[in-house]
């Protein structure tokens, strides 16, 4: 009988950990994806940024090519 309870303990003790730590997953996979988010955002807009001082520059340099 106490060898039951003990092993219930564990089991019970063991489910709860695997529920918090999937919690824990998708917290981190949550803040994952988000982090990725801004990271591809802010790559887009900076290419948004960077293309546009190109074509600038190839406008400039079609006005003094004679």
């Amino acid at each position: 009988m106490r060898e039951n309870q003990i092993r219930s303990k564990k089991s019970c003790s063991a489910g709860f950990e695997a529920k918090t730590g999937s919690r824990d997953e998708t917290l981190i996979e949550k803040d994952i994806r988000r982090f990725l988010s801004i990271v591809f955002d802010l790559k887009r807009k900076w290419s948004r940024f960077f293309t546009s001082i190109f074509d600038i520059f190839l406008d400039l340099n079609k006005l003094f090519v004679i």
